[in-house]
């Protein structure tokens, strides 16, 4: 009889969620979505590429706003020039810690699987 390890490989999974005062502000979705605004510059196009509505990815700005106490994008209206939006810095610090975490987290796994 194969054991389990001989029939299927198992690897290890993880979800990383970046909280404030003990509630989920961000994670893998939350910084898709500021990833791809800075790729855009506009909310419009990132919920698109993710596959969600505008108001969806709105939603999910104003909570991670809430939670914060401060903006993670800045807007500007549309008109003969167009509109955008752009991260704040607060939004670049977000994403940064998430990547040192998820990181740290890849590397330790790595080495726990040698």
């Amino acid at each position: 009889m194969r054991s389990m390890q001989q029939r299927q490989q198992l690897h290890p999974s993880f979800k990383i969620w970046l909280s404030v005062k003990g509630v989920d502000l961000i994670g893998k979705g939350g910084v898709s979505l500021l990833r791809l605004i800075e790729k855009h510059g506009s909310i419009r196009k990132a919920a698109k590429e993710l596959g969600c509505s505008y108001k969806f990815a709105w939603d999910q700005l104003e909570d991670m706003e809430r939670k914060l106490g401060t903006p993670v994008v800045l807007t500007k209206r549309g008109g003969a020039t167009g509109g955008g939006a752009e991260l704040t810095s607060t939004a670049r610090v977000l994403l940064e810690k998430y990547d040192k975490i998820e990181k740290g987290v890849r590397k330790a796994i790595r080495e726990e699987m040698i």
